[in-house]
């Protein structure tokens, strides 16, 4: 241990020692880089809680990553239906974290599962050892407790400096070298680091929001998602298509409108009206009465004001347990701006340690039913995935026009063997290199283009489903322009 002992001024901090804690069980934070604002999807966020002795154990969500693991026999998580799953990164903080009490010490682990351990009570001027390997010693050096505010409240803050020594006992001036770490009095950690991938990245974070109280905005609210009024009005098209045959059966279309809305002082209360539920069946190109695969808002909704529509964070997924919500942003149904949007993301029951996959439930004969939310326009799309060992049916459903505070987005349909003679299904979308896409007859060709109409890639398939090469895309929104049986098909396409 290396002594910075100043003691003229310990007598001024030692009533602070006890009441900087640094994280607790009910209070989730979202961090930003330093270095990179835009580098601001870091959560504390815990999942589950225990108290061992004068410990806090607290687990964390991972992060949902876009890398997908293929699953096979030899594979090392062959535990599920499917043939690809989805991987999770642990978090910035790690995979556990555990607060000693009384010590007043933070436990944490890198990648490497080596050590992080934070001593908050170390001596004013004095310094504390937090990590070491054949080649590196890292410290923090207690330098004081200052008055701040921060995110528009005081408080006390107690700051930490990082000093960095290489073997020979020489000080490395790069990096983390010269940061402060700095633990509030009432809002704990205010700056901390990025312990997964330590030391091999020196990156430090400070907050930007917290949950409770509800400072920073990284969560929709209900009314951000249902601001309609009477009048307003959104349409949905829901579908089935056969995975084994990749032929969609049947189509339906609802239109619901706003009838009444009621507000309380705590609650909002939506009264809706409804026309369709129509179904078109390509196989004889008749309308059929009766009911197939669509999103249903009913008679009425009702939320309370204020309220987030989960209390997730955005992009993590759940160690065990039910699903999760994320959120991204991505342009809304007319084109102009973006919206916030929530994904509602499918159950997941495992982590596999020796891949970093998060694996659903072996899944034969169930059901996954993903679902997205905007800003604004409510619930915009759902599927139900059936998982088992032959090839099932899917459904799906998505918003196809919205009439909401004068602004119409798409066109409205109304039901007609002309209107409705093709559909197609492009997924995944969002999408990262690899999209498939099924129509319910021979596609005849499709090009892609973006916002300002400018044509990126052509080519004519050979059968009613294709995989597409998109990974040359910069990320973003394009058009898809798909021709089947004479009929223009125009998709949307988000590139991650």
């Amino acid at each position: 241990m290396k002594h910075f002992f100043t003691p003229l001024l310990l007598l001024s901090v030692v009533s602070y020692a006890q009441n900087y804690q640094p994280i607790n069980e009910n209070q989730p934070k979202r961090f930003v880089n330093v270095a990179d604002s835009n580098d601001d999807d870091h959560f504390y966020y815990p999942f589950q809680y225990e108290l061992s002795g004068d410990s806090s154990i607290f687990s964390q969500y991972f992060r949902l990553s876009p890398t997908e693991y293929a699953i096979d026999s030899n594979f090392a998580c062959p535990s599920w239906g499917g043939n690809e799953g989805p991987t999770g990164d642990t978090t910035w903080l790690g995979r556990t974290i555990v607060f000693e009490h009384t010590t007043n010490v933070l436990r944490l682990s890198n990648y490497l599962q080596e050590p992080l351990t934070f001593d908050f009570n170390v001596p004013l001027g004095d310094s504390s050892l937090f990590y070491s390997n054949a080649v590196h010693e890292y410290y923090i050096k207690y330098a004081g407790a200052t008055e701040e505010v921060i995110l528009g409240q005081t408080d006390s803050i107690k700051n930490y400096t990082i000093l960095h020594y290489n073997v020979l006992g020489t000080e490395v001036t790069q990096g983390l070298s010269g940061f402060n770490i700095k633990v509030g009095k009432e809002l704990g950690l205010i700056q901390f680091i990025d312990c997964h991938q330590f030391p091999n990245e020196e990156i430090g974070y400070e907050l930007m929001g917290q949950l409770h109280p509800n400072i920073g905005k990284y969560q929709l609210t209900y009314d951000e998602v249902y601001p309609w009024q009477v009048g307003d009005k959104v349409q949905y098209l829901g579908f089935y298509y056969n995975y084994s045959g990749y032929q969609i059966s049947n189509k339906s279309f609802t239109m619901y409108t706003v009838e009444d809305r009621v507000e309380t002082a705590d609650s909002v209360w939506l009264y809706f009206s409804s026309v369709g539920d129509v179904i078109y069946s390509p196989s004889n190109g008749q309308f059929n009465p009766g009911t197939t695969y669509n999103i249903i808002l009913g008679d009425s909704l009702g939320f309370e004001k204020g309220k987030n529509l989960s209390e997730y964070p955005s992009g993590m997924m759940p160690y065990q347990g039910t699903g999760d919500y994320q959120f991204t942003s991505f342009s809304n149904p007319c084109g102009t701006g973006s919206k916030e949007e929530l994904n509602y993301d499918p159950e997941w029951t495992a982590y596999c340690d020796s891949c970093q996959c998060m694996l659903p439930y072996d899944g034969f004969g169930h059901s996954l039913t993903p679902k997205k939310y905007r800003a604004g326009y409510g619930l915009v799309s759902s599927s139900i995935q059936v998982y088992g060992p032959q090839p099932q049916p899917g459904y799906t459903a998505s918003l196809v026009y919205s009439f909401i505070d004068g602004v119409e987005c798409g066109t409205p349909i109304y039901a007609s063997v002309d209107d409705l003679t093709h559909q197609i299904a492009i997924f995944p979308n969002p999408v990262q290199d690899q999209f498939r896409i099924v129509a319910d007859e021979l596609i005849e060709s499709v090009a892609i283009y973006d916002l300002n109409g400018k044509q990126l890639k052509t080519f004519v398939p050979t059968h009613q489903q294709e995989s597409i090469d998109v990974s040359f895309l910069a990320p973003g929104v394009y058009t898809v322009n798909c021709i089947v049986q004479s009929e223009l098909i125009s998709v949307q396409l988000v590139k991650m």
